[in-house]
């Protein structure tokens, strides 16, 4: 005997078909809705006075712009900015946030001055220094002739120079020292030059405890260090070499 199909199926799929062409046409509605002319970009705001820098972002649909990929590009082109992020803004705005990345020292290079911040991070500097009063890193230019801004270097000089003024930022006795340069041209011990202090020689390891027997030193010989010539943190106990010594 035939067995006639159920019919009870019919109403279900039916519903089932209704509702993917309510959802396609919605979506297409939504769409066109969204990339008309009053949801197309047309204003950039920013935090400082550079928003002509993204001018090319206007006359495109507010929705149709991948916030996440334009976010990355905007970092490797502007790597002076340690975060970029875009922002809706409906119907026709977009705000962009960017955190400016924080130098803690400048590199002297054959081709000029770069900054770098904690993170290795290398990108351009002005051209005048002073008025940022940060430490200077010298020495490289023989190891590293030129330098990519918005490169991560990972050399072990420059991880030095940063981790002993880190040290010396952080140290509550030597934080009022003024750091004028770090010469890590020498390949027996890194100079740390100072107005405040005599030349400070530094080994290539242990710097931490090295910091904290430059303190104690400082503070015990406050009166005798215009007087000293060098202080070379090299060995198992400082040595201090003074100006008149023969």
């Amino acid at each position: 005997m035939k067995r006639n199909k159920p019919k009870a199926f019919a109403p279900f799929f039916l519903a089932v078909l209704l509702a993917a062409g309510f959802f396609l046409v919605t979506r297409l509605a939504f769409f066109r809705f969204f990339r008309s002319e009053g949801f197309t970009v047309t204003n950039i705001l920013t935090k400082e006075d550079n928003a002509d820098q993204f001018e090319y972002l206007k006359g495109r649909s507010i929705l149709g712009i991948d916030i996440s990929r334009e976010s990355a590009y905007l970092a490797k082109v502007y790597p002076q900015f340690r975060t970029i992020e875009i922002y809706r803004m409906f119907p026709n705005t977009l705000f962009i946030d960017f955190v400016r990345r924080r130098p803690i020292a400048a590199i002297k290079s054959a081709q000029g001055h770069y900054y770098i911040d904690e993170n290795l991070i290398v990108f351009e500097a002005p051209m005048q220094l002073e008025k940022d009063n940060l430490p200077v890193i010298s020495g490289l230019e023989r190891r590293m002739s030129a330098f990519a801004v918005g490169r991560r270097y990972e050399s072990a000089e420059l991880k030095l120079a940063l981790a002993i003024i880190q040290g010396v930022k952080n140290n509550e006795s030597l934080r009022k020292i003024t750091i004028q340069e770090i010469d890590v041209s020498q390949s027996g011990y890194v100079s740390l030059l100072s107005p405040d202090v005599p030349e400070i020689r530094f080994s290539r390891d242990f710097i931490a405890d090295k910091i904290k027997i430059l303190a104690g030193l400082c503070n015990q010989t406050t009166g005798e260090l215009q007087d000293i010539g060098y202080i070379d943190l090299r060995f198992q106990e400082p040595v201090l070499r003074y100006k008149n010594a023969r």
